[in-house]
């Protein structure tokens, strides 16, 4: 009996410890969290006015919302539109040279979300497989 209720403590803990997750991205699940964090870094490389950064966080905050809700639905083509309605309106506060950093910067991330996602899902070895066929 002793032996089984240590068995079953353990289970429990050990089912405690893998519900904590691993800290990554806490808190950017809320959308003002990632509204806020989008805008101070827009801020930062775009070099944003205080009127520019009131209306782009109105902008982030808007579709990061948006985008939530379809991530919680799980329609990809709605955070697809939304992201070009985002666009769009972003070009209606930035200046022509801001919306082309912009877009330089996004092409820059995407380059590195990818790298990280071929390095951690080991997407190397996979293209070397492929090549050498």
């Amino acid at each position: 009996m002793k032996k089984m209720m240590i068995t079953l403590a353990l289970a429990a803990l050990a089912h405690v410890a893998l519900a904590q997750g691993n800290g990554k991205g806490k808190g950017m699940k809320m959308p003002e969290t990632r509204a806020q964090k989008q805008t101070e870094m827009m801020t930062k490389h775009l070099g944003l006015s205080p009127e520019q950064q009131g209306k782009v966080q109105e902008i982030n905050l808007k579709y990061a919302k948006m985008n939530q809700e379809a991530f919680d639905t799980g329609v990809k083509q709605q955070i697809k539109a939304n992201r070009a309605a985002r666009e769009a309106e972003l070009e209606q506060v930035l200046s022509p040279e801001q919306m082309s950093t912009l877009k330089a910067k996004q092409v820059e991330m995407k380059a590195v979300r990818k790298e990280k996602k071929k390095t951690k899902t080991g997407g190397d070895a996979l293209e070397m497989e492929e090549d050498d066929l």
